[in-house]
């Protein structure tokens, strides 16, 4: 699994002010992906898939009203306050009532059919069955009826036989819900399975089936649908937050028992690019012994990637972000802000492979043909532009496999001088799994009893199936 986990940690973070500028609340949290113009252009769009909400085009995939209709101010709530699973888009359920009403004013004041159209109305549930293993049975026969497994597939993942000719339509490559992995964006209830199906999904290929099957039939499509989704197991909101225990010694050896003291908390992660292999969850461990801290990693990985020698390969690795101004608020998950800069501690499993052993290109492509630049006639030593210019990739051996950087909001991420450097990392794979330790030893005094995660985030960059 190719695959960089960030995890971003916040010390006791006040709430944002009470009067919520709709305009400032969105630049700040939601502009970076979503664009300032609401046109789904934002600096990082091209690292997302699928892209960003066009908001100006006034159509939303997630409601509780009719196929083609607008969203209710309750239903763009709930996609802000508990996020798309399996997509980039994060949950925020830390904003007030008051700051995400102003979010969602100005979000819907990009697109003029809110103005141009009725206020919509919310389609009637009814009341949800008992699920039963006849509703089950009975789901599954209407999922082969009506062929869902065309683009779902027989077992629900996603790669039916039309799976890779989906597009929205904008024209924009779409993927088929995996129903497997428990990210059901509209909700893990039965109810919202249900939702999304009268409803339809604006913009997609996905259609309403009011009209073409009974309630019942709809019900029992829902049952099937939900018993083959696996729940991620993760920690709830309100009790998610790093619990640092305070120990005599900081380890960077597991087992160790003094991880043991150590509550686990299950962290969500949500792939940038949702490509179907990426991981669900991280578990967090931390300690500290008040002249350091040090925390614990580990998720499910599909196979070990620790190369980083040619261009089309990306290393396994981790990183925790921290603010560095914690008092003054809440820097967007996003590498910071402005006035809000971020430290970032990233390990990177190529690195650590590369401690102290020189590779060459020619490992990764043995037969390969080479035209080298030397420096004068007596050299013998090729030219490395890269290596040259200090890229610190390019390292002939590697120094450390942390790297300790900076960040104050997208594209200004900028590494730590060599002799800034005090992160230690280690990471172990085994089993399919890996069990990362980054600790910083000297320099951070930990007062505090606890750390929260505000987001997380999985990147993969697939080069393959």
């Amino acid at each position: 699994m190719k695959a960089t986990l960030l995890i971003s940690l916040l010390l006791f973070v006040p709430a944002l002010a009470s009067a919520a500028d709709g305009k400032t609340l969105y630049e700040v949290k939601c502009g970076v992906c979503h664009g300032a113009k609401g046109d789904g252009l934002g600096d990082a769009a091209y690292l997302l898939f699928p892209k960003p909400r066009d908001f100006t085009r006034g159509v939303y995939k997630f409601r509780s009203t009719s196929s083609g209709s607008l969203p209710t101010d309750q239903d763009l709530d709930r996609t802000v306050t508990n996020g798309l699973p399996g997509s980039s888009m994060p949950a925020w359920p830390r904003l007030t009532p008051e700051e995400k009403q102003a979010i969602i004013t100005y979000i819907k004041g990009f697109s003029p059919e809110f103005k141009n159209q009725a206020a919509p109305e919310v389609m009637n549930l009814g009341t949800a069955p008992a699920v039963t293993k006849q509703l089950i049975s009975q789901g599954r026969a209407v999922y082969e009826r009506m062929q869902c497994r065309v683009c779902h597939g027989a077992d629900g993942k996603g790669l039916g036989t039309q799976s890779q000719n989906l597009k929205d339509d904008f024209g924009l490559p779409i993927r088929a819900a995996d129903f497997t992995r428990g990210h059901l964006k509209g909700g893990q209830r039965l109810e919202d399975v249900y939702r999304t199906i009268i409803t339809g999904i604006n913009g997609t290929p996905m259609p309403s089936f009011t009209d073409v099957l009974k309630p019942k039939e709809n019900w029992a499509l829902s049952a099937f649908i939900l018993s083959l989704s696996k729940p991620v197991p993760i920690t709830p909101i309100a009790e998610r937050q790093v619990k640092v225990t305070r120990v005599d010694r900081v380890a960077m050896a597991y087992p160790d028992p003094i991880w043991d003291k150590a509550p686990v908390t299950r962290v969500p992660l949500k792939p940038l690019w949702a490509s179907g292999h990426f991981a669900d969850n991280a578990a967090v461990r931390a300690i500290a012994n008040g002249r350091g801290i040090a925390f614990l990693l580990e998720w499910a990985s599909a196979r070990k990637d620790d190369n980083f020698m040619s261009v089309d390969a990306f290393s396994d690795g981790s990183a925790i972000q921290f603010p560095l101004e914690p008092t003054k608020g809440e820097p967007i998950y996003t590498m910071g802000e402005r006035n809000l800069p971020v430290n970032i501690w990233h390990w990177k499993a190529a690195w650590q492979r590369e401690l102290g052993v020189q590779r060459k290109l020619a490992d990764v492509y043995p037969y390969m043909a080479t035209d080298m630049a030397f420096m004068g006639l007596e050299s013998t030593t090729p030219y490395l532009t890269a290596v040259a210019a200090g890229n610190r990739f390019s390292w002939p051996t590697r120094r450390y496999p942390v790297e300790d950087l900076n960040a104050t909001g997208f594209s200004t991420l900028t590494t730590q001088p060599v002799e800034a450097q005090n992160i230690e990392g280690l990471g172990t794979f085994s089993d399919g799994k890996w069990q990362v330790h980054q600790t910083q030893p000297i320099g951070l005094s930990i007062e505090t009893t606890s750390v929260k995660p505000r987001s997380s985030r999985c990147l993969p960059r697939e080069t393959g199936s």
